[in-house]
């Protein structure tokens, strides 16, 4: 787990210390060694700059820049490969040698030996640029489902490659132009498409794709080495009964998880007390007989706290088990520092308490495993069923009433969705369900149940115009997972899991995101997923009952969230930081907003007592964000 800059241009405009300068936005996550070589081909000048945080092979001989013994070959990289030892012993048995104990080697070994092909062989995590210095060819490459960031600026005559989207920005040194859609997607779900970032020309690079540049004529070319809708297309038959599927994860969870424990440093575990972490908890424990610290974050309000359900599957295992509890104080202490700890604005409040159990684990060890992806591969979120049953209600209204609907005065709406649904709704149900009244799709209709009602402050003007063909084919549960698995899972919950671990100077791994778990979940008819009851996560809870009682596990599902709106309105010192942070003025000095309408929902939140406030977090942490690129 390191931080990596790397720069190639056709004429050098940037000096040593301007990459330098750059690179020390990423000290953090790689506090170990800081490693810079410059390389000179004819016109070509390369600047590589990598920031180390030492997991595997703990030696000098594994810093970076790594060249191979030949200088042909140069390396930068972030992540981990965790089946090298396996590759490299295939290597050795085709004469291969290696001057070090590391991964990053075997990356350069394989690319020697197999080329482009070799990327299939990885089970791991990874960003990396690689430089064959002899052919003058470039691979830029990203991990199957995004684990690792990779952001990049390319013209003409310059390619950019990093960890951070702000040493890039810093390195380019001018008023950077905003991307609105990436801005508007955020007010509306709270991140940004996969492949956009919020600045017009740095990118990111999608997940599971190889970059490829040329540097005799400066050519980029893009491949798709891992596209997860592939494998939902493979019509190969399966006939597998329950026992067998159950059986064969069972094996592919225990494989993915032995390998996340390789490392030549301690490591811990996140644990929730939900199914993922608790299923990751007790394999490791009571299956692979290791001795596990397990770390969690409690909350004095009951609504958000899964403590004591941590305790109880840590005790079962006989986990060494440390806890804290989050508070008011701790809030005020992060809040300020999310710009320090996400290079782009990010509206997960979540955050806070994932920073905490970062920090809690990093006094004991130095990488730790994170149950990430389990909702996405099991069928997991509450909405998956609520999107189901919406569905189910709007096409059991009579025709003149569907298409008349909003006509009626939201009061009328609002009683029969009450009626319909046996429980309270507000007004803001009653505005998605007129719009999922012309969805055309059960996955229109869930990202409508995720979109925040009143994201219009920002920009009239820009629609979201997301095409959804690239999920044609599937059914229903399964385009709401893969959505979910390409989409929401590399761009909000990877990115909070990695930023904070390494905020922290820690590696953060996420076993369930092992690619040959999806490749079999793929093949599972959907049933499995989301049974035809709405239970969620049918096979993992068949699974985890095996190592832990029901009783211990049987509850409703809670999400990682914090109770920031009930502490922004009770403690004076966190909404003064809070509306100081969104004044009129700042407003006013962005030029982006409406003015008025942020008026009105400051108004609102403060006198409405369920009023979620939730442009307000947003817009919060979009203003902290555009204040410090004008710091940096």
């Amino acid at each position: 787990m390191c931080g990596f800059l790397g720069v190639i241009e056709l004429n050098k405009s940037f000096s040593k210390q301007d990459v330098l300068l750059a690179g020390t936005l990423m000290n953090k996550r790689g506090p170990d060694y800081s490693g810079y070589e410059n390389i000179v081909i004819d016109n070509l000048n390369i600047q590589l700059l990598h920031k180390r945080l030492s997991i595997i092979d703990l030696s000098n001989s594994a810093n970076q820049p790594f060249f191979d013994q030949k200088n042909e070959w140069v390396i930068i990289y972030n992540g981990e490969i965790y089946n090298y030892m396996e590759i490299k012993d295939e290597l050795k048995k085709n004469g291969i040698k290696f001057k070090s104990n590391s991964d990053t080697e075997v990356i350069i070994k394989s690319f020697e030996f197999w080329g482009e092909k070799s990327i299939n062989r990885f089970i791991g995590m990874f960003s990396f640029m690689l430089i064959n210095i002899s052919s003058r060819k470039c691979y830029v490459v990203r991990d199957r489902t995004g684990v690792k960031p990779l952001y990049y600026y390319f013209s003409n005559d310059k390619l950019i490659a990093s960890s951070d989207l702000r040493s890039i920005n810093k390195l380019l040194d001018r008023n950077p132009k905003f991307n609105k859609n990436a801005i508007n997607s955020f007010f509306q779900i709270g991140y940004s498409n996969c492949s956009e970032s919020y600045l017009t020309d740095i990118h990111k690079l999608e997940q599971g794709t190889l970059m490829k540049l040329d540097l005799n004529n400066f050519k980029l070319n893009k491949i798709k080495y891992w596209n997860p809708i592939d494998f939902y297309n493979d019509k190969k038959f399966f006939d597998l009964s329950e026992d067998d599927i159950i059986n064969e994860i069972e094996d592919l969870l225990t494989s993915s998880f032995k390998y996340r424990m390789v490392s030549d440093v301690p490591v811990g575990v996140f644990l929730s007390g939900g199914y993922d972490s608790s299923i990751l908890a007790a394999i490791l424990s009571l299956k692979l007989n290791y001795k596990i610290n397990t770390y969690t974050i409690g909350f004095n309000e009951r609504s958000h706290d899964e403590s004591k359900y941590a305790k109880q599957v840590a005790n079962h295992i006989g986990a060494n088990h440390t806890e804290y509890i989050c508070s008011e104080n701790d809030s005020i202490n992060l809040i300020e520092k999310l710009v320090d700890v996400y290079d782009e604005p990010f509206g997960d409040s979540s955050a806070i308490p994932t920073l905490l159990v970062s920090k809690l684990a990093s006094k004991d060890v130095k990488v730790v495993l994170s149950a990430d992806g389990g909702d996405e591969l099991f069928g997991g979120y509450s909405r998956y069923s609520t999107a189901i049953k919406f569905n189910k209600a709007i096409n059991s209204l009579p025709k003149f009433l569907s298409k008349s609907i909003d006509f009626l005065p939201p009061i009328i709406i609002k009683y029969i969705l009450q009626y319909k649904f046996g429980r309270s709704m507000t007004y803001d149900h009653v505005r998605k369900f007129i719009k999922m009244i012309y969805s055309k799709s059960l996955i229109n209709t869930i990202n409508l149940l995720s979109i925040n009602p009143q994201s219009e402050i920002f920009s009239k003007e820009i629609i979201n115009t997301e095409n959804y063909d690239f999920l044609n084919g599937l059914d229903d549960i399964n385009k709401m997972l893969v959505y979910d698995y390409i989409k929401y899972l590399e761009s909000d919950i990877l990115k909070k899991v990695d930023r904070a671990t390494m905020y922290y100077s820690i590696e953060g791994r996420e076993p369930l995101l092992d690619h040959r778990i999806f490749e079999f979940m793929s093949k599972v008819p959907a049933k499995y997923k989301l049974s035809e009851s709405l239970e969620k996560k049918y096979l993992l809870k068949k699974i985890t009952h095996k190592y832990l009682p029901k009783k211990i596990m049987d509850r409703p599902k809670m999400g990682f969230g914090v109770p920031i709106n009930s502490w922004i309105k009770s403690n004076d010192q966190l909404k003064q930081l809070f509306f100081d942070s969104i004044s009129e003025s700042r407003i006013k000095n962005s030029g982006l907003f409406n003015l008025d309408l942020i008026e009105k929902q400051k108004n609102s939140y403060l006198k409405e007592k369920n009023s979620s406030g939730i442009t307000l977090w947003y817009l919060f942490n979009f203003l902290q964000w555009e204040n410090s690129l004008k710091v940096i």
